[in-house]
């Protein structure tokens, strides 16, 4: 049965050319304003380098979370992205992992080492896990970007895991209040994005201006589990 998940969201989405107001340092205690939490995990895309601005942006493009979680980004918002982790990685971090009235995972891309059924699988035990941390908690699992450059090599793999996710998703054998979000697909989706990268696996800050609009525009879609 198509499970419909409806978020009390208020988004905006007008285009944003800089990083705006919000995106200033400030004390972690005064970014807890709306009284409902998310926390965002992952690997280095959550939170390195341009990764900073994640969380802002999705805040002043209407997505009204506090954000929790055991690390500090540079403008204070907190949050679970550890450089250089994979699947298994945050499996075995699971416990670590704050209670939130949501979850956001970007995860997946470090997963070299593991067959594309091994990354969907590891996903969905750590939604798994997550919803036995808060079983009223919407678990968001967004597809994987796509890499450019010396991480071109990745791309293949990604999109496998990309098309497993939302296989699992279509024919609901997503976990419980798991929720699969094709951010990866409207990126590759969007015209000219290898120049949003500095690196080839990192967005600029004008890729997170776009990812952060992406996953914005996602989650005020009627979501299937």
């Amino acid at each position: 049965m198509l499970k419909t998940l409806t978020l009390v969201l208020y988004i905006i989405l007008s285009p944003i050319i800089h990083a705006t107001s919000s995106c200033v340092y400030s004390d972690p205690k005064s970014k807890f304003i709306y009284g409902k939490t998310m926390d965002t995990i992952g690997d280095s895309i959550t939170w390195m380098a341009q990764g900073k601005y994640m969380r802002c942006l999705l805040r002043d493009k209407g997505l009204f979370f506090d954000f929790v979680g055991l690390h500090q980004d540079g403008f204070g918002f907190m949050h679970d992205g550890e450089g250089g982790d994979t699947s298994v990685d945050v499996l075995n971090r699971i416990e670590k992992i704050f209670y939130a009235d949501a979850y956001f995972l970007l995860l997946g891309t470090n997963d070299t080492g593991l067959t594309p059924q091994q990354t969907v699988q590891n996903l969905l035990q750590i939604g798994k896990a997550l919803n036995t941390r808060n079983n009223s908690a919407p678990i968001f699992i967004s597809t994987l970007l796509p890499t450019t450059g010396v991480y071109s090599y990745r791309n293949e793999r990604n999109q496998l895991v990309n098309q497993l996710l939302l296989l699992n998703s279509k024919q609901k054998k997503l976990c419980e209040n798991c929720y699969v979000l094709d951010v990866g697909g409207l990126f590759y989706a969007t015209p000219g994005w290898e120049r949003l990268y500095w690196d080839g696996i990192h967005p600029t800050e004008e890729g997170y201006e776009l990812l952060t609009s992406l996953i914005v525009k996602a989650l005020s879609q009627p979501l299937s589990s």
